[in-house]
């Protein structure tokens, strides 16, 4: 049994080739829709022909990799609605690898944008918009919460410190009197 190089389900991958630009994976997704997404009829579509498209994958060992696909293309019997063959795998905004997506979200946060698209083999502005989809994602979940205490005063003579608390807490303490003077 041959090893499935893209490690994805129900994917099959006819072919391997590896140049000096990175590997580019010749594959075919083995899933046939069972209904029409337009109108919802559950007849078998008939095939309408394939659409050769590349997708970009995550880097294999440092290099690009490129996964090209020959997608098919179905005609609904009921509706007469053309329609392509869905591919979960695949990122649905972008020609590339949802694997691919989550591997730019990751690293956007911690190596330079340059860097990524170079490694890839995408344009900078393409890494950007990824990551600045998970940054607005990763603060739309952040809730910043106020510590209890806001500072300490330095001891006076003969005195412990004190804390000042967030006046919004419970039991918070009275703020020391103002000197005149």
């Amino acid at each position: 049994m041959a090893v499935n190089a893209l490690y994805l389900d129900d994917w099959t991958v006819e072919k391997v080739q590896r140049s000096k630009e990175g590997y580019r994976l010749v594959a075919r997704y083995d899933v046939e829709p069972d209904h029409c997404p337009k109108c919802g009829s559950t007849r078998q579509p008939y095939r309408h022909g394939p659409r050769a498209i590349d997708y970009v994958d995550a880097p294999v060992h440092g290099q690009r990799t490129v996964v090209a696909v020959d997608v098919q293309r179905y005609r609904c019997r009921d509706c007469s609605a053309t329609f392509m063959q869905p591919l979960p795998d695949m990122d649905p905004q972008r020609r590339m690898t949802r694997r691919c997506v989550d591997h730019i979200r990751e690293q956007g946060l911690i190596r330079p944008y340059a860097h990524l698209a170079r490694e890839i083999g995408l344009d900078e502005k393409t890494i950007r918009d990824i990551c600045n989809e998970e940054i607005e994602a990763l603060l739309a979940r952040h809730k910043p919460v106020a510590p209890v205490a806001l500072g300490c005063h330095p001891p006076a003579a003969g005195r412990r410190p004190t804390a000042r608390r967030n006046p919004s807490s419970a039991g918070c303490w009275p703020h020391p009197p103002r000197r005149s003077g």
